[in-house]
């Protein structure tokens, strides 16, 4: 039988080309350029946020330099306050002393209110030493500040212009208006022939408001600062003050494109500047974080900018980077990448030709067999589909009766592998294994989703029945506590009525002991919250010392109740604490009622104690220690 030749585009192979590897390809370039532009979309986004985060990074530099001479002013203050006031040539010393140990200052004063220490009368006769330290009047207004020649020369003058300035006179007056110590930090400023910020701290003794201490920074240095950040992560660096005036720049001196002449913005007002339009919504907005890509004014190139609030001063630090300079890493690990898939395309596409090749010409020889095997057999040939025009229908033809008993094996697989399995297979003969282990897979499953179904009606059941459990046990043991609290109260104010004063402590323990088991009882309901995952701490500031002592009342009787010895150490500055009363009095109670259980005739020791942390007060930590000698 000889084989007829089969045309191109009806061939496997040809099909293989035109229908498989040519879409395909068109698929993986589409595939590809999305996965491009997808890429390069994450890229940039991880890129704003690594600039976001640079931008709280140099924020939190310049926060700290801002920090530090704020705490030199008020250190200055504090000083006042604790022993210097009205000590006039100690503090001029003290001021010069710290101007002289802090190269980054510009200038140290103190500025009392008029008389305000009862020794401005005669004062530069009385002090001749430091007579440069008063005004005209004998007021105390002392003020050192470095020599714009020399540096090292630090001079003494009597400070100016106070009652109009806001170093001085806005310190008051937001000491003022809060009722209470604020740091007050200055617009910059041009003071002999130095641009200058001012940090000033309020003098406040018994109340009252009796001067100012501060420190001057010049902007030059703060200049110095941005530059070196700029070399450091290679962007431009905007710092802008509370009235919206550019502190510093490190793009002073650049001109706008078109225009010859340079751009001073240094003290310079934002809304007067090239920059108005594009830092306004960032000023409005200087409370938080803020992101944007636009045109720069001055050369006219697309950028990305991010702002950071500066907290101390109320400042903006705003950051610029060229889009150029960010797309330049993107573009590097995009092209790469483009290009390898490119090559790829290009092998899978040789691979798919030189496959389809190889199958055809493997089928081929196999309806050749097929075709020969038929010439000797009658029966087979009576199958073979001597009309099909291509390769595959010979196959097809040849085993067709398989083919049609491996296609219902496939749609039962597939039902299977989609879940279903409500199918059944039919046996095709008494030896069928095949039929038989998918019909008891399926029925084993039925049974299966079955027992889950039940189980889960099961726990719901039970949930339901502990929540009502929870929920009548609490109320019916809140009603009888609530009585008992109340009864103890009207007790405590009739004693009071009665002078009957040696039962008002046990009274008072009869409330606390209630109101812990109240507590408790409380608790009890906290379970489903726990289980919920939305326990809630209600934190509060509280006084440790009577939060011990409520304690300490309510495990007395328990540790004496074993022949115990309960003792309590606390330091007397202990203060108060940030947290959850009724949690932490439980958590203490617990501890000390363990104790008092598991030890007998012997000691049950409470030490509570603050321990002071790195940053201050704020950092503070109470330490509750409870020790015994049971087991």
């Amino acid at each position: 039988m000889a084989t007829q030749g089969v045309a191109f585009h009806r061939s496997l192979s040809g099909r293989m080309l035109l229908l498989g590897v040519l879409p395909s390809a068109v698929i993986l370039a589409g595939i590809l350029l999305w996965f491009a532009v997808s890429m390069v979309g994450e890229l940039r986004e991880e890129n704003e946020h690594d600039m976001q985060i640079l931008a709280d990074r140099v924020a939190a530099e310049i926060e700290r330099g801002n920090t530090r001479a704020v705490l030199m002013a008020q250190v200055m203050a504090q000083a006042q306050e604790n022993g210097l006031f009205g000590r006039r040539p100690e503090s001029v010393a003290y001021a010069r002393q710290v101007l002289a140990s802090y190269p980054e200052l510009t200038g140290a004063y103190f500025a009392y209110e008029p008389d305000a220490d009862g020794a401005d009368a005669g004062a530069a006769e009385r002090e001749p030493a430091i007579a440069d330290a008063v005004d005209d009047r004998g007021r105390f207004i002392p003020y050192w500040f470095r020599d714009i020649e020399d540096n090292q020369l630090l001079r003494l003058e009597p400070l100016l212009e106070m009652e109009s300035s806001l170093y001085y006179q806005g310190c008051k007056e937001l000491f003022l208006a809060a009722g209470r110590r604020r740091a007050m930090v200055t617009e910059p400023y041009v003071y002999e022939g130095k641009l200058i910020v001012e940090q000033t701290y309020p003098i406040v003794i018994d109340d009252a408001f009796v001067g100012i201490a501060g420190v001057d920074r010049a902007l030059s240095d703060i200049e110095t600062f941005l530059q070196k950040i700029k070399a450091r992560d290679g962007v431009e660096v905007f710092l802008i003050s509370r009235a919206a005036k550019f502190v510093a720049a490190t793009v002073e001196n650049a001109a706008a494109e078109g225009a010859g002449a340079p751009v001073m913005l240094r003290t310079r007002t934002v809304s007067e500047s090239p920059y108005a339009e594009l830092f306004g919504p960032f000023l409005e907005r200087r409370s938080r974080e803020s992101f944007e890509l636009a045109a720069d004014p001055l050369d006219g190139k697309r950028h990305y900018y991010a702002s950071a609030p500066v907290r101390t001063g109320e400042w903006t630090v705003v950051i610029r980077k060229a889009e150029s300079a960010v797309m330049a890493p993107i573009r590097e690990k995009v092209a790469p990448l483009f290009g390898a898939v490119v090559f790829g395309l290009l092998v899978v596409s040789g691979l798919s030709v030189w496959v389809a090749r190889s199958t055809s010409a493997r089928i081929r020889r196999v309806v050749e067999a097929a075709d020969r095997m038929a010439l000797g057999d009658v029966s087979a040939a009576s199958q073979l589909d001597t009309a099909a025009r291509d390769e595959t229908g010979r196959l097809n033809a040849s085993f067709e009766r398989l083919a049609e008993s491996y296609e219902a094996i496939t749609r039962i697989c597939m039902s299977i592998a989609r879940g279903d399995f409500s199918k059944t297979f039919p046996e095709r003969s008494e030896g069928d294994r095949l039929a038989l282990a998918i019909n008891e897979m399926s029925e084993r499953r039925q049974q299966a989703e079955q027992d889950v179904l039940r189980a889960r009606d099961a726990a719901e059941e039970a949930n339901r029945a502990k929540s009502e459990f929870l929920a009548k046990m609490s109320h019916e043991l809140r009603t009888p506590m609530n009585a008992i609290i109340g009864y103890s109260e009207m007790l405590e104010e009739e004693a009071e009525d009665l002078e009957q004063t040696d039962l008002i402590p046990d009274l008072q323990k009869i409330q606390s002991a209630g109101k812990h088991l109240l507590a408790l009882i409380n608790d009890i309901l906290d379970l489903s919250k726990i289980e919920a995952g939305r326990m809630d701490l209600f934190l509060e500031d509280f006084d440790v010392a009577p939060m011990v002592e409520e304690v300490s009342a309510t495990v007395g009787p328990l540790a004496a109740k074993n022949g115990n010895a309960f003792e309590v150490s606390c330091t007397d500055d202990l203060g108060s604490m940030h947290s959850d009363l009724v949690k932490v009095r439980q958590q203490l109670f617990n501890l000390l009622s363990n104790a008092c259980k598991f030890t007998k005739d012997g000691s049950v020791r409470l030490e509570v104690e603050r321990v002071a942390g790195e940053g201050g007060g704020a950092d503070d930590r109470i330490v509750f220690r409870v020790s015994d000698t049971g087991i």
